[in-house]
């Protein structure tokens, strides 16, 4: 079975998106341990709400290390250096984190749904 892994903020987006039928989608209640799965291949991809940076920080290097990405809703790639200081650090949109090729599949389908 293929997984997904989300944050809480997010699971009243995907009760009836159908792109996600084959796919089980789960919260565990922690980034930390989602991106931790996602680089153990336990699951395929993340996908978080609008986080704080501490909520992703210690697991980035993991998670780079083993060539996942991040990146915006919009496509774009997450960047450290963008991140709203006045606003507490917060990331500007929902962001998915897998291998490349699944993240771009996943914020496709996306597109409409957040």
């Amino acid at each position: 079975t293929r997984n997904y892994l989300q944050d809480s903020s997010l699971h009243r987006h995907f009760e009836s998106f159908t792109a996600f039928r084959s796919h089980k989608i789960r919260n565990f209640g922690s980034n930390l341990y989602h991106m931790a799965a996602v680089a153990l291949g336990r699951a395929e991809a993340m996908i978080c709400g609008r986080v704080k940076i501490w909520d992703l920080a210690a697991a980035l290097p993991m998670t780079r290390a083993q060539g996942l990405v991040e990146r915006y809703l919009d496509g774009s790639p997450f960047d450290l250096t963008q991140l709203d200081v006045a606003g507490g650090f917060r990331i500007r949109q929902p962001l998915v984190i897998g291998p490349p090729a699944e993240v771009a599949r996943l914020i496709e389908s996306l597109r409409d749904v957040l």
